[in-house]
């Protein structure tokens, strides 16, 4: 029998990643679309950008950058549960918490700047 008692439990881990990988790119989109919005629009005069352009970004950006990230030294496959734990940590919360820096940002250093005059 395998290292794992329930057969199904597997199924169930698999099942996980892809719904919390489903979400992951949701948030992934909306979060480059608002940073886009706070940033890029104002800084370049540049229209806002929807969740298929923000889609079509992150796939163009992903073409450039996967050829320097597969060269890198990588340790063994993780476990189903790593796997899970990665996309939730890697794929939710590092851009929520970019979200969350870049509305600190837009609504307290304009703040901060209009003080300091």
């Amino acid at each position: 029998m395998s290292k794992n008692e329930n057969p199904g439990e597997e199924g169930l881990f698999a099942l996980a990643i892809f719904l919390l990988g489903i979400i992951a790119v949701m948030v992934r989109l909306f979060t480059l679309t608002k940073l886009w919005l706070w940033f890029i629009v104002p800084t370049f005069h540049v229209q806002p950008i929807s969740l298929t352009m923000a889609y079509g970004l992150t796939l163009f950006l992903g073409l450039i950058a996967y050829p320097l990230m597969a060269g890198l030294p990588r340790k063994e496959e993780p476990t189903s549960k790593e796997a899970q734990a990665v996309v939730g940590i890697v794929g939710v919360g590092i851009p929520l918490l970019s979200l969350a820096i870049g509305w600190g940002v837009t609504q307290f250093l304009p703040l901060a700047l209009e003080a300091t005059k």
